[in-house]
């Protein structure tokens, strides 16, 4: 009886199975969404995990074997077809083919034939690679149907080859990946398979060696530096390939660094770029690692055979260009600018039809050396590299349509280096030929207003004079587009300058002036802006200057301290730099208090005074850090007490914080009767409630008792 329910319960489940299998299959309610789907499928793994291994011997399992081998089929299929149309995700073929795998597992487990094993074997790998391909947290599902292929190596041997050839597919998967610890475990089983059963080619071992190098090298270089040797030797062993003898290189030099011996990294450079089979990019590649490690006799030596490797027109065109960055960046700029004029001038051999490409590589790396040695200040240096560059472009026999304006580029920085050099007669013909090129520019109206201004001559004030609006116009673009700092900074000088001087509105001037000292102070925050010290304290200077004139606006003497502040605290925080921006605060609360008592906007009133108040406490921060012996003579605290308490008397309805003010002015050790005489008449004139009265009486007893303890009491004042 048990045994009759049994055979019921497995043709119950198997037709289950099979129900669950065409709907999936079939049909295609079950792609609605991924909820339908996972339900599906979840309930069919349930099912297929309660199916015995069928035996064959036995009748009821023979009668079942074929909806089973059905079902496993119809799940398969599915995954196949879905794939190609896009239909279900990477996930839920990953599901189909794990649950067909389990079925055929089923109703083949006891049998024991090659074409079974092989077929057991095939959809066990292929299973595991799709759970490879959905997701890195389905590892495990991925070695399990792995190993049980593994396992059947026994009885199916010449499978070794396909087996080793899908572990090294999944290691590659894992590299690409950057799952270096995956990527190692799968290729180390791929060569072991390969090896034991000598069903891999040489020349494929050697392969997965490397890339199993690679992993070890990618994972941590320090750590498994002598395993990715011990792999790359054996590579290297199996068959000799280029890139092996390039990991080779790469291995001694990240695992020797510097202290890795001259001679056995030379022979092993060599020995990579002697190989027959060794590319262009590959040696490249290998002269440049040597440069990475700070190798440049080995790099130098490297390139050299290389030119002599590789004598084709392209080849040796890439060669140099190479070179000349190489020698650059060794510190040989001499051999550079002489390989440089050899390649421009066609001397010693060297191949006069540069291609574009070429060309533009070396524009890049002229343009790069000049614009350093420019920064450091060798503007010698810096012109013979731009006249390089323009020297390239006339050999071009090709006219580009920005070609003109690639020269006037070239002529405006020429120009920067002239009037640093303060060769004036050069940058003038500098600066004319760029105009030539593009006169729409900028910077180049920029540069003849610089130049004007250094020229001693007629030509300064007939620019000042004439041509003012031009100029200002001109200056004004170049900082609106320039992102050259620098230039910037130098701009927004020339443009205060010429407001200074000139005769319009006082007011608009201010304002405009206001505006690039901003400007200033937005681009000397930036990073690009770091270390120009001298600049920082030119606009500090007309910042403070201005504010000091503007003391009939109160907003605009607000607006010019502030950005003084600013400006000071982009300065070493020193003594002098905190004082200079306690200067600027305490003036800046000062004129917010009187912008607030001038106006009739209730709204704007309130705002005013709350931020005389976060002024006067930026203030106290400044104060506290300022340590210097001289503080009986300053009467800043005592100024600050006072703005706050006249911002808090027109703020609060209550007296409370006019109490308390009251209470520190008390215990302050330099307050004197005018201070508490003010406070008073504050509390009187801004006093809404018998709060506001009783400050400004103890005020006034307080004022009265301080001026009777002077030397010379004001008794008529008093009275």
């Amino acid at each position: 009886m048990p045994s009759s329910e049994a055979n019921v319960n497995l043709l119950s489940t198997v037709t289950q199975v099979q129900a669950l299998a065409n709907k999936i299959g079939n049909g295609r309610e079950a792609l609605t969404d991924d909820a339908t789907f996972t339900s599906l499928t979840d309930k069919l793994l349930q099912l297929t995990e309660c199916l015995p291994s069928l035996d064959m011997t036995v009748l009821e399992h023979r009668a079942v074997e074929p909806m089973v081998q059905s079902s496993a089929v119809t799940l398969w299929n599915k995954a196949v077809t879905s794939q190609s149309k896009g239909v279900l995700s990477p996930r839920q073929r990953a599901m189909l083919r794990h649950i067909s795998c389990q079925l055929i597992f089923v109703a083949t487990g006891r049998i024991s034939k090659p074409e079974v094993y092989k077929k057991q074997a095939m959809v066990a790998l292929k299973s595991g690679r799709a759970w490879m391909a959905f997701a890195q947290e389905k590892w495990e599902e991925a070695s399990k149907y792995s190993n049980a292929a593994k396992d059947m190596l026994l009885r199916l041997p010449k499978e070794a080859a396909y087996l080793s050839m899908l572990y090294y597919n999944f290691g590659v998967e894992c590299y690409g990946r950057n799952l270096f610890e995956r990527a190692v475990t799968w290729l180390r089983e791929s060569y072991e398979l390969g090896k034991d059963h000598n069903a891999v080619s040489p020349r494929d071992q050697a392969r997965t060696m490397r890339l199993l190098a690679s992993s070890y090298l990618e994972w941590d270089s320090q750590k498994y530096t002598e395993l990715a040797s011990n792999a790359i030797s054996l590579a290297n062993h199996e068959y000799s390939h280029a890139s092996g003898l390039y990991l080779k290189l790469k291995i001694l030099l990240c695992a020797c660094g510097l202290a890795a011996d001259e001679q056995h990294l030379q022979t092993a450079l060599l020995e990579c770029l002697h190989h027959a089979d060794l590319s262009l990019d590959l040696g490249l590649g290998a002269v440049e690692l040597c440069a990475k490690h700070k190798r440049y006799s080995l790099a130098v030596l490297g390139s050299k055979e290389m030119q002599e490797r590789f004598s084709d027109a392209l080849g040796i065109q890439r060669i140099r260009t190479f070179s000349v960055e190489l020698l650059i960046q060794s510190g040989q700029t001499e051999d550079a600018e002489t390989m440089l004029k050899q390649c421009i001038t066609g001397d010693q051999g060297a191949c006069t039809a540069l291609d574009d490409s070429t060309r533009k590589c070396f524009n890049v790396i002229i343009w790069d050396q000049a614009a350093k040695l420019f920064e450091a200040q060798q503007f010698a240096d810096a012109s013979r590299w731009y006249n390089y560059s323009l020297e390239l472009i006339r050999t071009d026999g090709q006219t580009e349509k920005n070609k003109p304006l690639i020269v006037a580029k070239l002529q405006r920085n020429l120009c920067s280096c002239y009037i640093s050099l303060k060769d004036l007669n050069k940058a003038k013909s500098a600066v004319d030929l760029a105009h030539e090129g593009d006169p729409q520019c900028a910077y180049t109206c920029y540069l003849q207003f610089k130049l004007a201004l250094l020229q001693e001559n007629t030509a300064q004030g007939e620019l000042i004079t004439n041509s003012k609006d031009i100029a200002v116009m001109a200056l004004e673009d170049l900082v609106r587009l320039s992102s050259n700092t620098q230039q910037v900074l130098i701009a927004l000088r020339c443009l205060v300058r010429l407001r200074l001087a000139a005769e319009d509105d006082a007011g608009t001037q201010t304002g405009k002036i206001y505006s690039y000292v901003k400007e200033a102070y937005d681009r000397l925050s930036t990073p690009g802006g770091a270390g120009m010290q001298n600049e920082i304290t030119w606009f500090i200077k007309v910042s403070w200057n201005m504010g000091l004139q503007s003391d009939k606006d109160c907003k605009s003497l607000m607006q010019f301290f502030s950005c003084c502040c600013q400006l000071c605290a982009l300065c070493p925080r020193d003594t002098k730099a905190l004082l200079r921006q306690k200067s600027c605060m305490l003036l800046c609360a000062a004129a917010s208090l009187q912008i607030s008592d001038e106006t009739c906007d209730r709204d704007v009133k309130k705002k005013q005074l709350e931020e005389t108040l976060q002024l006067v406490q930026k203030c106290h921060q400044i104060c506290k850090e300022i340590k210097t012996a001289d503080v009986g003579k300053d009467n800043t605290a005592v100024l600050l007490l006072l703005y706050e308490f006249e911002a808090q008397a027109q703020l609060r309805e209550d007296a409370a914080a006019m109490t308390t003010l009251l209470d520190r002015a008390l215990s302050h050790p330099q307050a004197d009767g005018k201070l508490f005489d003010t406070i008073a008449g504050v509390a009187v004139k801004y006093g809404r409630s018998v709060g506001h009265r009783e400050v400004a009486t103890r005020a006034l007893k307080a004022a009265v008792r301080k001026y009777l303890g002077t030397p010379s009491p004001d008794v008529p004042r008093i009275r």
